[in-house]
């Protein structure tokens, strides 16, 4: 079971870095104009936690941004939406 859902969630950050890379050049704007943050909801430390870490420093170097890790261990999806969707 653990295995599933650490492959899925291996899967859902590979489509998403898929999605913003070949995304990047399509807007005519300074995007991202502020620091970005990726909410893990995973402890740190655990492969989530480092492949997040991972991604944020390609996407760091991608946009020339920081893009800031935020780690909340047992948040419920809706819980990051929640938060994802506040920040904007």
């Amino acid at each position: 079971m653990r295995r599933k859902i650490l492959r899925a969630a291996v899967a859902a950050v590979a489509t998403m870095a898929a999605v913003m890379a070949t995304r990047s050049d399509v807007h005519a704007q300074s995007y991202p104009d502020r620091p970005v943050r990726l909410v893990i909801a995973f402890p740190a430390g655990g492969t989530i936690d480092t492949l997040g870490r991972i991604l944020s420093q390609k996407l760091t170097e991608a946009w020339g941004q920081n893009v800031v890790i935020e780690n909340r261990p047992m948040a419920i999806r809706c819980t990051s939406a929640r938060r994802r969707s506040a920040s904007t």
